[in-house]
């Protein structure tokens, strides 16, 4: 819609336009422009109707039939439906009181992408200065994001994600179906740039609020600040008015802004709110120098009425007008304003005039200027009004020449409202000399806030470029474990996008094991890591995480570190993979002794450890059967052996639901305290031996596991250790009494003859 702005431009964005221009001028292949694309820079082809099933749309392969119209590429380039009388649609009139039911239109881009233009995105989206009434969006024929409610729902800095594998190297195609009545100029693409394709966070420097935010809440601060005055001295009616001018612009620029669409996407409302705001904002204006004017002059009283008249009578209107005719009583108010403006201005230059005529006469020309124009109220009004007159028709020009959004004027008025704030706090005495330096006070805090804004955003952009360029998988939790965000390299190691992930809890990827790991390395993975939510700070543990692309599990080394804030935790895990140990190619003999307490939950990890080395030598399948038998002999060390737990005692305990309420009594007495189970691991490269041993009494360990039918193991509620490390091992031998046991595992095509 015209009146609206978008996001004022830093520096580095004017240069980024300025290079963009120059290559658009420059170039005479204006289609093929790389990543990110400018839509711009490209020709645009609309026609009326849609059909995806009759083969009209034609494939970025075929050539463009002479059905569509040509539009060249330019700077700025509205694409405005009425505006282009394409065959077969009914002209807009002036003033135009009809609406006609919606048709369907068709516009098409065509754009070139590279092989390192594909390589380089990473999160692109498609940036929409404008778009309406109702929309669909495709490229190359997928749909992306589509609006096609009962009522107009014009969207403003529109940001589309695209999934990059949508696009291909080579010729790419933007494809938009409008629906829309012919006749307004909602239909099609109202402002005249930007529309390009680039990466989220450049978008979001392009359609940064930040600005309008503050000067919302300036403009609203500084309107009820000087409405509050009227109480406390009524003779004073200049800050009455000088509060209505300011949030008169206070709700205008919230309706230009992109805020509204947080609460209604009714585009119409936004539009009737907008251009009754915008009418009411010069009488308003004149009512406020009215009053602040020392003396009555009936010549500028009568053109205030008139001014009054004028602006109640377009805000009126807008409301109660159809919707086609709000666009022309917007160029109605775009004539006949600046000539008001314009005669406003005289007067106040004539009064101005008058008061320097005095001034030169007692104290010369420069001293009798500097103070008709700083201590005099006409002088201020028209340091203030021409700063406004001038910035209000560029932007009056830009909407009906240029189809840019306006947005000079924002500095115009702000400039203009400064000024007048500083010049009343210096006619209020004490009490406003008070008012004047919380002001000053203002004004300097929301520097500090654009500063500081700035800083954070340079920060977070910094962060987000960290997080996605490293091969660390990165996630946050929320306290309850439930996964936030991820970063990429959740899909190139495991083949999971962070979408999937988000707002399932972390456990889900601790389940991803195989069938022969069973629940009983999940049970104790997962009870550590409920441990750490609900106590700990930081936790490191070693689990195999199934990865899709590579058909098995990998390795990862897994951080959990929690970040505390005055009202919510946060979690940030890091997962590493386990690289190979490159010295291995040269191992001869390696050798290493463990001895550990009966710690269950310290299982795992000892398990881990006595693995690190197996990837060179065994596949992940055999590795995972050793994990388990290594797993399930030493459990047996601990419950069997050190704790002694028998078979049968084992079992009646599992059936009354006693088992872990045993364990924990057993551990906590003296002489199973001080038992150990001693763990002795050998490498070479031709096999690897472990000797496990505890402090138990032993058992007859020919009773079990090898002459046990393999579906009664099944069936059973325990006694499968030995049973699945006989299958897990070329060897498994007990010394006699049973409390130690010999586990060997000949690695293929290496083995020595027996």
């Amino acid at each position: 819609m015209p009146g609206h702005s978008l996001t004022h431009k830093t520096l580095k964005s004017t240069r980024r336009t300025a290079a963009l221009l120059f290559l658009i001028v420059s170039s005479p292949l204006l289609a093929e422009v790389g990543y990110p694309v400018d839509l711009n820079s490209l020709p645009v082809y609309i026609r009326a109707g849609f059909s995806l099933e009759d083969g009209s749309i034609p494939s970025p392969d075929e050539e463009i039939g002479d059905d569509f119209l040509r539009l060249p590429a330019a700077r700025n380039r509205p694409v405005i439906v009425p505006d282009l009388k394409l065959p077969g649609m009914p002209e807009r009139e002036f003033p135009e009181l009809r609406s006609l039911p919606p048709v369907d239109f068709t516009l098409l881009w065509r754009f070139t992408l590279t092989d390192e233009d594909l390589t380089h995105m990473h999160n692109p989206v498609l940036l929409f200065a404008q778009i309406g009434e109702g929309w669909k969006i495709f490229i190359n024929g997928r749909l992306l994001q589509k609006s096609m409610d009962s009522h107009p729902v014009n969207r403003r800095l529109l940001r589309v994600a695209v999934n990059p594998r949508f696009l291909v190297s080579g010729t790419n195609q933007i494809v938009i179906h409008l629906k829309g009545d012919p006749l307004s100029r909602e239909t099609g693409l109202y402002y005249g740039s930007p529309y390009r394709i680039e990466e989220a966070a450049a978008a979001e420097a392009d359609v940064d609020q930040t600005l309008y935010i503050v000067l919302i809440t300036i403009y609203s601060s500084i309107g009820l600040f000087h409405i509050l005055f009227i109480f406390g001295d009524p003779k004073r009616r200049f800050n009455l008015h000088f509060g209505v001018f300011a949030l008169t612009l206070a709700t205008y620029l919230f309706t230009r802004s992109t805020l509204p669409y947080q609460f209604t996407d009714n585009a119409n409302l936004i539009f009737r709110i907008e251009m009754a705001s915008l009418a009411l904002g010069l009488p308003a204006f004149i009512n406020f120098s009215i009053s602040l004017l020392p003396f009555r002059n009936r010549a500028f009283q009568l053109l205030g009425a008139l001014v009054v008249l004028h602006g109640f009578t377009i805000s009126g209107l807008s409301i109660v007008l159809p919707v086609n005719p709000l666009y022309d009583l917007l160029v109605v108010w775009q004539f006949t304003s600046p000539p008001l403006l314009i005669v406003m201005e005289a007067f106040l230059l004539a009064f101005f005039f008058h008061d320097l005529r005095r001034l030169f006469k007692l104290r010369g020309l420069p001293v009798g200027l500097y103070q008709a124009l700083t201590a005099r109220i006409p002088g201020n009004l028209v340091l203030g009004t021409t700063v406004v007159m001038v910035t209000s028709v560029y932007d009056i020009y830009a909407a009906l020449v240029l189809h840019t959004s306006p947005g000079l004027s924002a500095y115009g008025l702000l400039f203009f409202l400064t000024g007048s704030a500083v010049r009343i706090a210096y006619d209020l005495l004490q009490l406003l000399k008070t008012n004047q330096r919380l002001n000053r006070s203002m004004r300097q805090s929301f520097m500090n806030l654009k500063r500081l804004h700035h800083t954070l955003t340079r920060s977070e952009e910094k962060y987000r470029r960290l997080i996605e360029e490293t091969n660390d998988i990165v996630l946050t939790l929320d306290a309850k474990g439930i996964v936030t965000a991820g970063n990429s390299s959740l899909y190139r190691e495991l083949g999971i996008r962070p979408s999937d992930l988000i707002g399932r809890p972390f456990s889900d990827l601790l389940k991803k094991e195989t069938a022969e790991d069973g629940p009983f390395s999940q049970s104790f993975t997962v009870d550590r890591v409920q441990d750490f939510f609900a106590h700990g700070d930081t936790l490191n543990i070693r689990v195999p995480l199934f990865a899709e692309q590579k058909r098995g599990h990998v390795f990862f080394d897994i951080k959990f570190e929690k970040i505390r804030s005055e009202d919510e935790t946060d979690i940030i895990v890091k997962a590493s993979t386990v690289e190979e140990d490159p010295a291995l190619k040269y191992l001869v003999r390696e050798s290493v002794s463990f001895e550990m307490n009966n710690d269950l939950f310290a299982i795992e990890d000892m398990v881990r450890r006595l693995i690190v080395d197996l990837p060179r030598f065994l596949d992940e399948y055999e590795i995972s059967m050793i994990r388990i038998g290594l797993r399930e002999i030493i459990v047996n060390a601990i419950e069997h052996g050190n704790l002694g737990i028998t078979y049968i005692e084992k079992t009646d305990l599992l059936n009354s639901g006693n088992y872990q309420e045993e364990i924990r009594r057993r551990l906590m007495t003296e002489t199973n305290d001080r038992r150990r189970v001693r763990i002795r691991l050998t490498l070479t490269p031709t096999q690897i031996r472990y000797r496990i041993s505890d402090e138990g009494m032993g058992f007859d360990h020919n009773r079990f596991g090898f002459h046990m039918d393999p579906e009664q193991v099944e069936a059973s509620l325990h006694g499968r250790g030995i049973f699945i490390t006989r299958n897990a091992f070329s060897r498994v031998l007990y010394n006699e009494s049973g409390n130690s046991v010999l586990l060997i595992r000949d690695f293929p095509d290496r083995a020595e003859p027996a």
